[in-house]
């Protein structure tokens, strides 16, 4: 094993420290596979075992820490507290006690784009953030042209709030610095915009790459030019953060949208109750009996274990990709990720035969006039506008568990889509969750308003 330098471990201590102090990070390492990337997380760590985990692995693949703070995660039943805690399934949607970092992930996204734009944009997005806020990142190079760059907070203490706005937040942050720099219409060009989840790691500084063997070496930028930072020279601690008063503003706009997006369900729910009324009315008894064939039938329901949401009881129409068809067929709206639904779920259901364009976009239709104030050409044009792109489906157990066949988890955008999913089917009496508390921490509103209470565990 090589031995790691005093100057890098110092380093080390340092970095740890400057994400949120003390606390719990997310030791994960990287190693290459058919020539690719791949990522295993480690364990929930203290600093002394990050200290004592990392010296091991030094060359032999990447080393990543979390930019949030997961000190919860060290405490075990009964009061019993621990140095680590080891991962023994794949985790995607956990909420970390602190926002300690906005990261910013600067690569070339698009053909045509090079070393010279991404450290334009680098270049841009430190000036810009330093006259704003006075803050400074720290930040390294990953490959030639490749930069991680992390903006340190104050410790954003989440306490009490919901997974959804934690992710909302941390996503404001990340939007709101791009904004500052003038950089939105960047991302997908030198702009990575898949980093915006909280379960986010990135590379400790002075480890090594584990496709190119060379060093992640600290920058500085100096005259425009990028100049690497000795390990005896670099120190994470002394720099500035992003200030209060810009975390509290972004805060404010997270609340109002989740107040909103609060409104907008429990409208939803009113609407598809009046649909119901209304069927049961105009058809008279065959009404009634759709209407009440889906609870009728709960005995054969089949049953998946999710590991955040307990035991999920389902109609079995919405095996594999029926839950697509049953959405759309049933016009059945989702009370969030509807856009995510029309541009990355509807043009494959479409071009696999599971429903048709026109039927796709009556549904779309449909679930811009049951969500008050969208605009229907919103939805059918991310429809039409990615039929050219070859996306998947997770099929219903994947996304009821959230893990893909290999154990892997689903991507952010298809766990996002997860939740307003179980919720619409949950809402149209062809789901029962058993931590429905689960699905509300995520979307943040209450799922279960106005739903028939639970007598019991119904069959849990």
């Amino acid at each position: 094993m090589a031995r790691v330098p005093d100057s890098v471990l110092a380093v080390w201590e340092r970095y740890f420290r400057g994400l949120c102090g003390a606390g719990a990070r997310d030791y994960a390492i990287g190693f290459a596979e058919n020539g690719r990337k791949r990522l295993r997380r480690v364990a929930y760590v203290d600093l002394d075992h990050f200290l004592e985990l990392a010296p091991r692995d030094w060359r032999r693949g990447g080393q990543y820490l979390s930019i949030h703070d997961f000190a919860s995660k060290l405490s075990l039943e009964a009061g019993v507290t621990t140095g680590i805690n080891y991962h023994t399934r794949s985790e995607k949607s956990v909420k970390p006690d602190r926002l300690c970092a906005v990261y910013i992930d600067i690569e070339p996204k698009r053909e045509g784009v090079g070393r010279r734009e991404t450290t334009e944009t680098l270049a841009r997005l430190i000036t810009s953030v330093r006259d704003a806020l006075g803050a400074e990142p720290v930040a390294v190079q990953t490959r030639p042209g490749r930069y991680g760059v992390v903006y340190l907070l104050k410790g954003v203490d989440l306490g009490g709030r919901s997974y959804a706005f934690a992710q909302l937040l941390y996503r404001e942050l990340w939007h709101g610095l791009l904004s500052i720099a003038g950089l939105t219409s960047m991302v997908n060009v030198t702009v990575d915009p898949q980093v915006k989840d909280l379960m986010r790691v990135t590379r400790v500084p002075y480890t090594f790459h584990e496709l190119t063997r060379r060093m992640v070496t600290p920058i500085e930028l100096v005259g425009g030019w990028v100049r690497f930072v000795k390990a005896r020279d670099f120190d994470p601690l002394g720099r500035g953060a992003i200030p209060d008063d810009f975390v509290e503003e972004r805060a404010r706009r997270v609340e109002e949208e989740l107040r909103r997006r609060e409104e907008e369900a429990r409208a939803m729910r009113e609407r598809l109750l009046m649909r119901r009324l209304e069927e049961v009315v105009r058809d008279g008894l065959s009404g009634l009996d759709r209407a009440l064939s889906p609870i009728r039938r709960r005995a054969r329901w089949r049953v998946v274990e999710a590991p955040d949401l307990g035991r999920v009881r389902y109609h079995p129409r919405l095996e594999g990709w029926g839950w697509v068809r049953t959405l759309v067929s049933e016009r059945i709206p989702l009370p969030d990720a509807r856009v995510t639904f029309a541009w990355l779920t509807l043009p494959w259901a479409v071009k696999r035969g599971l429903v048709t364009e026109e039927e796709a976009r009556l549904y779309l239709g449909h679930a811009a006039r049951a969500a008050p104030g969208k605009d229907p050409g919103e939805y059918i044009g991310k429809l039409e506008d990615n039929m050219r792109y070859s996306y998947t489906a997770p099929a219903w157990r994947s996304l009821v568990t959230g893990t893909r066949k290999d154990g892997s988890p689903l991507s952010d955008y298809n766990e996002h889509l997860r939740a307003a999913v179980l919720v619409a089917l949950m809402w149209a009496g062809l789901v029962d969750v058993e931590r429905p508390d689960r699905l509300s921490d995520l979307l943040g509103f209450d799922v279960t308003e106005g739903l028939p209470r639970r007598r019991g565990k119904q069959g849990f």
